[in-house]
């Protein structure tokens, strides 16, 4: 635990509140943690990311090979399999009680609308974008997101883009 508390500048007691650990010392194989943003206190970080949240509907992979939507649902199994287009994410997760909001954070889903842009490109028009956030810089202001769609090279993914964390919306976990 010391050493990912070095590596991202951040607190053990902030590793410890944010993923609600019993025992600081006790980490199972293959658990996932979260690394709080280090310019956050730890009160911060569970307001922000809420609780862990899991789709009702999140079983399995419903959306097209080489979608965006398909993509993300592949990275973030607990998104729903029916909250439509990309743009009609937030919507869609907020229904079912998941936080939304235009804060960033590692794990979260990214949510464009038809036309924002996308770091340099345009999302569709129509059916807007979405993407997994892998990393939020709070220094800068950027996001790392892993996408997928037929645009990219790799239709499949995942595709990395650091882009501005400002003016998006995010779902969280």
């Amino acid at each position: 635990m010391s050493a990912y508390a070095a590596k991202y500048n951040v607190s053990i007691d902030d590793i410890v509140k944010a993923n609600k650990l019993a025992d600081a010392n006790l980490i199972i194989a293959g658990e996932s943690i979260e690394i709080p943003d280090s310019s956050a206190s730890a009160e911060d970080t569970a307001a922000t990311t809420g609780s862990t949240h899991v789709s009702a509907d999140s079983a399995g992979n419903a959306y097209a090979w080489g979608q965006c939507t398909w993509y993300v649902k592949t990275v973030a199994s607990w998104a729903g399999n029916h909250w439509g287009n990309g743009n009609q994410w937030g919507a869609s997760a907020a229904a079912e009680g998941f936080t939304v909001n235009s804060t960033p954070a590692a794990g979260t889903i990214v949510s464009f609308a038809g036309g924002q842009s996308v770091g340099g490109w345009p999302a569709d028009a129509s059916y807007g974008h979405v993407a997994y956030v892998k990393s939020y810089n709070a220094a800068n202001n950027t996001i790392t997101i892993s996408q997928g769609g037929l645009g990219f090279s790799s239709p499949a993914g995942p595709n990395e883009q650091t882009i501005s964390a400002a003016d998006l919306t995010y779902i969280h976990q």
